[in-house]
């Protein structure tokens, strides 16, 4: 759950509340993975840190700057540019059961430890398995998982957000396939499509056993006990959340 806030002196903040396991898991991942994209696309994107982060209380937060100016891309821009660094540094190796064991083991870390297994028997995590077992070779690059025209913003700079699902060691080609897609553009790439069906059954297992109406009330009663116990109760108003 996440709330803008604003200071006195009208900028704005993003304070980003994880309160349960999965959404402590969530974002530290995807803090942690905003670095590792921004050592190898900070010539491209902007990344936008954390300016505050706690893990000290009953729940964890980050506090990231919030730019109201961005707007959602629409150009093809940071397709390209993506993939103009994954074609110079992707690693170009030969299908075998230590490459496909990699890229499985790498895929299940963007999600949390107990659900992989679940996931890893899903029918599309198998069908996905099963072809690109069949490939001879295949490139390999550092992915973003959830790589869309709602994730890159636009200010005269592009902007890339939302690192959790953020992966090492995956076939190329699928954010540019999520993002050609977010735009209208469909592209053939079976293996991209068949793992754009295993996230979807993915993500369902962990929604299927969320309870959203639990989530608020918890959220709701985190958010107040954070503010009235720290300092940010002094710095902030909250003008609305999402």
């Amino acid at each position: 759950m996440s709330f803008v806030l604003e200071k006195a002196d009208k900028e704005k903040y993003l304070l980003v509340i994880a309160m349960t396991d999965t959404q402590r898991f969530y974002l530290h991942r995807s803090i942690a993975m905003q670095k590792v994209f921004f050592r190898n696309f900070e010539h491209v994107f902007d990344i936008n840190f954390p300016v505050e982060i706690s893990f000290e209380y009953d729940f964890d937060y980050a506090i990231y700057k919030y730019y109201s100016g961005y707007a959602l891309c629409k150009d093809l821009v940071p397709c390209e540019s993506l993939k103009d660094v994954s074609d110079h540094q992707a690693l170009d190796a030969k299908v075998d059961g230590y490459i496909i064991e990699e890229i499985v083991e790498n895929l299940l870390l963007t999600w949390p430890v107990q659900y992989r297994k679940r996931i890893s028997r899903l029918i599309a995590f198998r069908k996905w398995i099963a072809f690109l077992s069949r490939k001879p070779r295949v490139k390999l690059f550092l992915e973003h998982g959830d790589f869309n025209n709602e994730n890159v913003l636009f200010n005269n700079r592009y902007m890339l957000i939302d690192f959790e699902f953020g992966a090492f060691y995956q076939p190329v080609g699928f954010d540019v396939y999520s993002y050609m897609r977010s735009v209208g553009h469909r592209q053939n790439d079976d293996l991209s499509e068949m793992k754009l069906r295993l996230m979807d059954d993915a993500n369902d297992v962990l929604d299927k056993e969320y309870n959203y109406r639990l989530k608020n009330m918890l959220i709701y009663y985190a958010l107040f006990f954070f503010i009235k116990k720290h300092s940010i109760y002094k710095l902030f108003e909250i003008k609305k959340g999402r």
